[in-house]
């Protein structure tokens, strides 16, 4: 079975909070998460973002001494 959305028609996922995400996915499940406010899916271990990446920590590093002022 083929789905054809044309024109300005579009499809309306299912949307929820990441606490809501179902409690026993199925590989392929798609759905809008507004909590994050991505589309995201489940490859039948993890959900993962469509189109892009999702981070769960930020590492900031200091700058090092490098070069040489003044000879």
């Amino acid at each position: 079975m083929a789905l054809t959305v044309s024109g300005t028609d579009y499809i309306l996922m299912p949307v929820g909070t990441t606490a809501q995400r179902p409690s026993v996915p199925s590989a392929g499940q798609t759905r809008f998460n507004s909590t994050t406010g991505a589309i995201e899916y489940y490859n039948g271990s993890n959900w993962s973002v469509i189109g892009g990446y999702s981070a769960t920590a930020l590492v900031v590093a200091g700058g090092g001494g490098g070069g040489c002022w003044g000879g």
